[in-house]
């Protein structure tokens, strides 16, 4: 599996909308179920969409590692990536997730006491496959792995995405006030380091996939 699908999986793991709807969640009426229907429907589509894409395309040529195509891929997205950081740097583009935000906002309030639909809702909401997402993806393509093995690391990134969740419904589970205790914290910490947060994740992921890209577009023409 390509080094990047885990760090990409663990960088989703740690977003800050995760952990502050895991916080409503585990200050809702029924936290156990709110928190399991939250994790179950993200994960079903999230999934969904990356092993769909996944199944249509890893046998298109042109995602292997060794093809210009891929390189370019690598290229645009780690663009893509750096340009999101320097616009959130230079205060051009802002970056402040609803359910972060300090004091009761609709989001967290709908959560409270949230119905089956809208738990399926925030989860899916929460959960929308975006630029890190299809970075994994076009680094697993770039593989070239069988369906199984693609599969396989579809899912294995979507564990990692989930760990936060999944991780917290299990200490709720044993230990309930220390577990929102814990959360609570790292959920006001994010939310005052979110654009430090948001700033080193996107620039970080942007270097790499630009610097490998051009690296790799180098040897193809070399």
């Amino acid at each position: 599996m390509p080094p990047e699908v885990i760090v990409l999986g663990v960088i989703c793991a740690v977003r800050p909308t995760g952990a502050a709807a895991i916080y409503a969640l585990l200050c809702s009426a029924q936290p156990r179920r709110s928190l399991l229907v939250w994790l179950i429907a993200g994960f079903v589509f999230s999934a969904t969409v990356g092993l769909v894409i996944v199944s249509l395309l890893h046998d298109v040529r042109g995602f292997e590692r060794t093809t210009t195509r891929s390189y370019v891929i690598d290229m645009l997205i780690g663009s893509a990536a750096l340009g999101f950081a320097a616009g959130v740097a230079s205060g051009r583009m802002t970056w402040r997730t609803p359910v972060a935000e300090q004091g009761p906002s609709p989001w967290i309030e709908r959560l409270r006491d949230p119905s089956l639909k809208i738990l399926v809702g925030a989860g899916v909401a929460t959960h929308l496959p975006g630029l890190l997402y299809l970075a994994a993806l076009n680094a697993i393509l770039g593989g070239q792995p069988s369906a199984l093995q693609g599969a396989l690391q579809v899912l294995i990134f979507n564990a990692l995405w989930y760990s936060t969740g999944v991780a917290a419904l299990a200490a709720f589970i044993l230990r309930p006030d220390a577990t929102r205790e814990a959360i609570d914290t790292a959920r006001t910490w994010l939310r005052e380091h979110e654009r430090g947060v948001v700033l080193v994740a996107f620039f970080a992921t942007g270097a790499y996939f630009f610097v490998a890209g051009a690296a790799g577009l180098t040897g193809v023409r070399g």
